[in-house]
């Protein structure tokens, strides 16, 4: 299962060590390396982001529900065009969504 894989857990801990605010791009159904980040850092501050709308409401719903994280974010964008300052995120991770849509 794709889901439990050790290098997901590997790279999620490489994410929240790096620390300051991560842009999670593309989450997708799967939540990208957000729930690997989570496992290694709970108070890890992460913006949540997706093109799809019910995709980061969905997210928004479950985690609310399940966490209730005062730290965690959420975004609908194209992140071919982040709508963020310069110096706004610390981490811009991605789990596949680039890939992804590129094979479109």
């Amino acid at each position: 299962m794709e889901r439990s894989r050790p290098d997901n857990l590997r790279v999620g801990r490489k994410i929240a060590e790096r620390g300051g605010i991560i842009l999670e791009i593309g989450t997708g159904p799967g939540g990208g390396y957000m729930p690997f980040i989570l496992q290694a850092a709970p108070a890890s501050q992460i913006i949540l982001s997706d093109l799809s709308h019910t995709v980061v409401e969905e997210w928004k719903c479950f985690l609310d529900r399940e966490l209730d994280s005062p730290y965690l974010r959420y975004a609908v964008l194209d992140f071919c065009e982040i709508p963020f300052d310069d110096c706004t995120v610390d981490v811009v991770s991605d789990h596949g969504g680039i890939y992804k849509l590129y094979r479109r």
